[in-house]
């Protein structure tokens, strides 16, 4: 259910995701796995584009912090505070991203956080890979991300 949730959600609202090809494989509350084609996503070298991978791995991040916030009475707005990426080495193949909750955060502590003062911070990781492949991932990324409460204007558009 949140996989097929999430897909149509990232589909409408950030276009990019249908251009790359991604794919919501899981989307848990401990992780969200997207996969996408390599064709769409190759740059000069037959390797997968660096920013094809940063926002494989963004949106995995983006998409976990959406399935915890789905019990949410309102969905609030979740943005990129920042984040860090280190490629490891080239992607030659399709590819998978892969997000979790960095080590000692806890989904509890976050939602208590923003149901007090109407916004959070939480980090996620991401790793990224070569679909089919087990070994260390190609890319690492960490990730900021904050959820914001929206205002009775926001949601309305007044």
């Amino acid at each position: 259910m949140d996989a097929a949730a999430l897909q149509a959600t990232l589909e409408r609202e950030i276009p990019i995701v249908r251009a790359i090809g991604l794919r919501v494989e899981t989307a848990g509350s401990q992780i969200v796995i997207l996969s996408a084609p390599l064709a769409p996503n190759r740059n000069h070298k037959a390797t997968a584009f660096a920013g094809s991978l940063h926002t494989a791995a963004t949106l995995a991040g983006w998409g976990l912090l959406w399935v915890l916030l789905r019990g949410e009475p309102s969905l609030p707005q979740i943005v990129l505070q920042e984040s860090t990426i280190r490629f490891l080495r080239p992607v030659t193949g399709d590819f998978v991203a892969r997000s979790t909750l960095e080590v000692g955060e806890t989904p509890g502590r976050f939602l208590a956080s923003l149901r007090r003062w109407g916004k959070a911070r939480i980090a996620i990781r991401c790793a990224v890979a070569e679909s089919g492949h087990s070994g260390a991932p190609a890319v690492e990324f960490h990730g900021r991300f904050v959820a914001l409460r929206q205002t009775e204007d926001e949601t309305t558009g007044g």
